[in-house]
C-alpha cells in the first residue's frame, strides 16, 4: 500500500512511503527522491515574491522591511511566553482594562529592550532578551523592616551574592540597590 503524504507543499513530490505485510508485521519503506528536489531547488524552493504597492521605496528598503518581520514575530512570540513579559493570560472583563493590560506589555518590552541596549553597550555578553531575564531571576535581594518601640522603623535591603557574570551584569545595567 502506498502512503500518500500530506500537510507540507512539496513532500510527497520527493519522499516515497510504502507500507507492505500484515499486522503486527508492517514493514513501512521509504525513499527520497534526490531528483526530484534538485529540480524543486532549481524551479521553485528558495523563491520568494514580495509585492507592495510602495512605488517609492527601493528595492532595498522592501527588502529591509520583509526581514525586520522576523523581529516583529519573534515579539509577538517573546509576548506570549508567560515567564517573563505575558500579553496571555488576560482577566479582563473590559474592553478598556485589556487595552491597559496590552499597553503595559509593551511598555515593558520596551524597557526590557533597554536593558537589552544597555547590557550590550557595556559589552555583557547577552544573547537575548530572553536570556537576560532570565539570568537576572537569578539575583535575590532581601528587604528587612526592624521595627522597635523607641524609634522609627528602619529599614535595610540588600542583595544576595552573585557569581561573577551576574555580577558583571548587575553592574553593566548600574542597577542602584
Amino acid at each position: 500500500m502506498e502512503i500518500r503524504l500530506r500537510g507540507r507543499q512539496f513532500l510527497s513530490r520527493v519522499l516515497r512511503a510504502e507500507l507492505a505485510g500484515e499486522d503486527p508485521h508492517l514493514r513501512l519503506t521509504h525513499a527520497f527522491d534526490q531528483a526530484a528536489f534538485d529540480d524543486l531547488t532549481q524551479s521553485t524552493l528558495g523563491r520568494i515574491v514580495l509585492v507592495t504597492d510602495r512605488e517609492e521605496w527601493r528595492t532595498e528598503e522592501i527588502i529591509a522591511a520583509y526581514r525586520s518581520q522576523a523581529h516583529i514575530e519573534r515579539l509577538f512570540r517573546g509576548m506570549k511566553n508567560s515567564s517573563h513579559i505575558a500579553l496571555r493570560p488576560q482577566h479582563h472583563w473590559t474592553e478598556q482594562k485589556v487595552h491597559v493590560h496590552v499597553f503595559t506589555c509593551v511598555i515593558a518590552y520596551l524597557l526590557e529592550q533597554l536593558l537589552l541596549l544597555r547590557a550590550q553597550r557595556a559589552g555583557v555578553a547577552v544573547s537575548s532578551a530572553e536570556d537576560l531575564l532570565s539570568r537576572l531571576t537569578a539575583v535575590r535581594q532581601a528587604t528587612v523592616v526592624r521595627i522597635s518601640a523607641s524609634s522609627a522603623p528602619t529599614v535595610t535591603t540588600q542583595i544576595e551574592e552573585m557569581d561573577e557574570s551576574l555580577t558583571e551584569l548587575w553592574r553593566a545595567l548600574a542597577v542602584q540597590s
